[in-house]
């Protein structure tokens, strides 16, 4: 599956165990021998590499033991170093600070560094940005049983509830209430933010 915005449903069923793997910016391409950005919003198969069947047999825990050999096989050194910085910037800000206040101090140009990170990521820095905003609302939410809403809008940034429901409507397709009940009958474990 390639970068995308709008998040991807996947019917649950009680007593499964599903895996998700999210790479972060700039590494799913290199490791896998893919232009993110030409699949961007797509669902294809999994690239036929040792992943999926290492994610088949022994999940996340043979996934991180893979890994590291498997960037070494094709001669990945790591994330390009600007992209990982502003990466890292837009999580530990949960989305809320301006790109353009993350990129001060990256030695390149504001349009420089928008260009790397959407070469190696196939999205915008802030598509990402919006991305982790709402996966940070989302996090807030799903440990209460009753969220409220009006405060968590206003916690991560939002002009009001009404914009919030906005992008919740346009990132899950859904209100806030049903988001929060789909991701409520799920136990989430290794939850990384």
């Amino acid at each position: 599956m390639g970068p995308r915005l709008a998040a991807l449903r996947v019917m649950v069923e009680a007593g499964c165990e599903y895996t998700g793997v999210r790479f972060l910016p700039g590494a799913a391409g290199p490791l896998l021998g893919i232009d993110v950005r030409s699949i961007r919003d797509q669902l294809r198969p999994f690239p036929d590499t040792d992943f999926a069947s290492v994610m088949q047999t022994s999940g996340l825990s043979g996934l991180d033991a893979l890994l590291p050999g498997w960037a070494r096989k094709v001669g990945w050194h790591g994330p390009d170093p600007v992209v990982a910085k502003l990466t890292r910037r837009i999580i530990e800000s949960e989305g809320m600070a301006p790109v353009s206040d993350l990129t001060e101090g990256l030695n390149l140009s504001y349009r420089q560094a928008l260009r790397r990170f959407h070469e190696a990521s196939g999205l915008t820095p802030k598509e990402f940005a919006r991305v982790r905003r709402m996966r940070s609302t989302c996090l807030r939410a799903v440990v209460s049983e009753d969220p409220q809403w009006a405060g968590l809008s206003a916690d991560a940034g939002f002009a009001d509830q009404a914009h919030l429901s906005r992008e919740f409507r346009d990132i899950y397709g859904w209100p806030p209430r049903l988001v929060h009940e789909y991701l409520r009958r799920i136990e989430h474990l290794r939850v990384i933010g």
